[in-house]
C-alpha cells in the first residue's frame, strides 16, 4: 500500500508515539490478529496477512551442507527479531540443531554482548559473522576488542549500490547472496 493509503486508513489515529509506531509496524509485519494476540497492541491498519508470511528463506540446505564440509560445525544467530518472531520463522530456515540464538530479548544490535553471548555459548574460538546492516558490522567491530574475544570476520550481504557504505566501515568480504558464504570461507582459510 502507498503511504497515502496507509495515512487515509489511519486517519486521526496516525501514530505519534514510539508505542503507536511499533503497533503499526507489528501490524504490517505480522498482521492485525497476531499483533493484537501476541503483543496486545491496538490495531489501526487492518492487515489480514502480514509481510512476515511473504518472507522468502534465502539460505539453501546445500549451503549448510557445504559449510559442514568445510568444517563449520557450530552455527549461531544474532537477530533483531523478537522471540515470538524468531520462533515463527525458525522452522522454515534449514539450520541444524544445536543452534545458539540471541534475539531482541537479549539486547539490541549493535550491542557486542549479543555476539559474545552466542560465541561463548558455542565455545567458539573463531567466527565469521554474516549480516546485512550497518549495525551488524558495528556489533562485530565493538566485539573484537573485548578481552577474550574470538578472532573473527564480518561478511556482509548487500546490493552493489550499498557496497561503498560497508567498504567505508572497513568490511572486506561482501556477498550478493548468503549462499556464496562457503566460497568466502574457503578463501579465508
Amino acid at each position: 500500500r502507498s503511504l497515502d493509503d496507509l495515512g487515509d486508513r489511519a486517519g486521526s489515529q496516525a501514530p505519534r508515539t514510539w508505542h503507536e509506531i511499533q503497533s503499526v509496524f507489528e501490524e504490517l509485519y505480522n498482521g492485525s490478529a497476531i499483533t493484537k494476540e501476541r503483543y496486545g497492541l491496538p490495531t489501526r491498519v487492518g492487515v489480514v496477512r502480514g509481510l512476515a508470511s511473504e518472507e522468502a528463506v534465502l539460505l539453501r540446505p546445500k549451503t549448510v551442507e557445504a559449510l559442514r564440509q568445510l568444517g563449520v560445525i557450530k552455527l549461531g544467530i544474532v537477530t533483531g527479531r523478537s522471540d515470538d518472531d524468531w520462533r515463527a520463522v525458525r522452522d522454515r530456515i534449514p539450520l541444524p540443531p544445536g543452534l545458539e540464538v540471541s534475539t531482541d530479548a537479549h539486547g539490541r544490535k549493535p550491542e557486542p554482548l549479543l555476539l559474545k553471548r552466542v560465541l561463548d555459548n558455542l565455545g567458539s574460538k573463531g567466527f565469521v559473522h554474516v549480516g546485512d546492516t550497518v549495525d551488524d558490522v558495528r556489533m562485530v567491530q565493538a566485539y573484537l576488542p573485548l578481552k577474550g574475544s574470538a578472532v573473527g570476520h564480518a561478511v556482509v550481504c548487500c546490493e552493489p549500490e550499498r557496497e561503498a557504505v560497508f567498504r567505508a566501515l572497513g568490511v572486506r568480504h561482501l556477498l550478493r547472496d548468503v549462499n556464496g558464504l562457503p566460497a568466502v570461507l574457503a578463501a579465508l582459510r
